[in-house]
């Protein structure tokens, strides 16, 4: 499956742990950003400009958005999950008794979890759901 992972840049460093996961469960992981190393956001606008491409890039193409919800101050994070529902992707929602709860994580396409374990099950029953619907799609 195509994961991109959406977490508050400060937690890159989990994010890059969680794609490692993904990863090893044979899952592609289309989110870039946790994988380049600085300390904020872009200042110059063409260099913003080409990130939010980059992102919106990723985003688009994948089929799922893992959401890391449970450190930091998620305002990227907010927009790119309802960015995700908008364009009608499913969103898994890992966040630790309730942290960063707001309207979005009760849209239906939204999975809540509380642990990366959880977050992993959930994945993997949606890649079952497509290899049994689609029996073409293979790895998809």
């Amino acid at each position: 499956m195509r994961i991109y992972i959406a977490a508050p840049l400060a937690c890159g460093y989990l994010a890059r742990h969680a794609a490692d996961s993904l990863r090893a469960e044979r899952h592609t992981v289309l989110s870039t950003w946790h994988e380049i190393d600085r300390s904020g956001d872009p200042r110059e606008h063409g260099s913003r400009l080409g990130q939010l491409a980059a992102n919106l890039s990723e985003l688009d193409a994948a089929d799922v958005v893992v959401a890391l919800m449970s450190h930091g101050t998620p305002r990227a994070t907010n927009v790119e999950i309802g960015y995700a529902i908008a364009r009608g992707k499913r969103v898994v929602w890992q966040a630790h008794n309730g942290e960063n709860a707001n309207l979005f994580d009760a849209h239906p396409l939204v999975m809540q979890t509380r642990t990366a374990s959880e977050t992993a099950a959930a994945l993997e029953r949606m890649a079952r759901t497509v290899r049994d619907t689609l029996p073409d799609a293979g790895d998809a």
